[in-house]
């Protein structure tokens, strides 16, 4: 029991990490990055696309006028959306309304598997 429960206490910190991790970055990127809008634009399908797992285009220009083009959240061709880039990687962006449920989830889900362990080793006879 001593074992399960320290797995489990290892997967529930490494959850509890990458979401915390996670949760910074976009605090990061909302704060200190820069706010332009984008326009989510169709991309031709290649040869090595299947057409279910089609994604549009994220598109915007940086403020030192370099076009930048990323697979796009949202499906709705045509929206223009506020997103906010990182100067340093602008292929690393937050779209504003996003709000990181899954990071959100994995910090719940590594709290919840932490105490789990912890209770679980204390109380195994």
């Amino acid at each position: 029991m001593v074992v399960l429960g320290c797995v489990l206490l290892l997967g529930g910190l490494i959850a509890l990490l990458a979401g915390a991790l996670d949760l910074r970055w976009r605090r990061h990127v909302r704060a200190d990055g820069v706010a332009v809008f984008a326009r989510i634009v169709d991309r031709p399908l290649g040869p090595e696309d299947s057409p279910d797992g089609y994604r549009p285009i994220l598109a915007f220009t940086t403020e030192d006028g370099r076009p930048v083009e990323i697979f796009s959240p949202r499906r709705v061709q045509g929206e223009a959306v506020l997103v906010h880039y990182d100067p340093a990687d602008p292929a690393q962006v937050v779209v504003y309304g996003s709000r990181g449920r899954a990071d959100v989830a994995f910090v719940v889900a590594g709290v919840v598997a932490c105490v789990g362990a912890v209770v679980g080793m204390v109380l195994a006879p």
